[in-house]
């Protein structure tokens, strides 16, 4: 069911300790991977985890009483210890020129299942646009089921590749978010204008277009004014 309002607020953060990264790990289980069989994935300990996560920021939000009810895992594209999967899919060579080091890939969105439905994916999602363009990261990219491509387009995410299968047997498309391409943004997704105000996103937009013209259709079509959504998907 979606959650009720009104919620008790949201304390934002971010795991630093080896505990509460331990508890992201043994979280991402619980709630979303204890059925699948993928990368990382340790039924015996009851956790998720693979090597670049101690390359990576895990964002939290928490309830003032400190239990954990979602997460988010950000990671540089040029991080050393990438699954060699993820190379093929987000198509890391066509993105080098770019500077690997300015992109994010954003992983392992995972909520508490009654909390699904309602309005707290949203406010992750402005929490963690403002936490990594604040970090300089001029672009964000994703991967989602075909399914959820229409939602995340609604947030501002563009196609840039055909979608890949992973050793897990999921097929999953590739997403971009251009932070710097504010006029996009204005027109698809205000809230993320409203989330990073006063900052200036870091990247060459143009550059970025061009190395990407597959972004040019969506751009160029006529957006209309869809709100961004409410409900948010469960990620890999």
């Amino acid at each position: 069911m979606p959650d009720p309002a009104p919620r008790p607020p949201v304390v934002w953060g971010r795991a630093e300790s080896r505990a509460e990264r331990d508890e992201v790990y043994a979280f991402r289980y619980a709630h979303y991977y204890s059925g699948i069989d993928a990368p990382g994935v340790d039924h015996a300990l009851r956790r998720v985890y693979l090597p670049h996560d101690d390359e990576s920021i895990l964002l939290t939000g928490r309830d003032t009483a400190g239990k954990l009810l979602i997460t988010g895992t950000g990671t540089s594209a040029a991080a050393q210890n990438l699954p060699p999967e993820w190379r093929k899919l987000f198509r890391l060579d066509r993105l080098a020129p770019l500077g690997l080091d300015t992109i994010l890939i954003y992983s392992r969105l995972v909520s508490l299942p009654e909390r699904r439905g309602g309005t707290l994916f949203l406010e992750f999602f402005k929490y963690s646009a403002r936490y990594f363009t604040e970090r300089g990261h001029a672009c964000t990219i994703h991967y989602c089921a075909p399914d959820l491509v229409p939602l995340y387009e609604r947030l501002g995410y563009r196609r840039y590749a055909e979608g890949y299968t992973l050793s897990s047997g999921l097929y999953r498309i590739p997403m971009i978010l251009v932070a710097a391409d504010t006029a996009y943004m204005e027109r698809v997704n205000p809230a993320f204008l409203q989330a990073v105000r006063g900052l200036a996103p870091a990247g060459d937009v143009t550059r970025i277009l061009a190395a990407l013209p597959e972004l040019a259709p969506r751009r160029d079509r006529e957006c209309g004014a869809s709100p961004a959504p409410r409900r948010g998907p469960e990620a890999p």
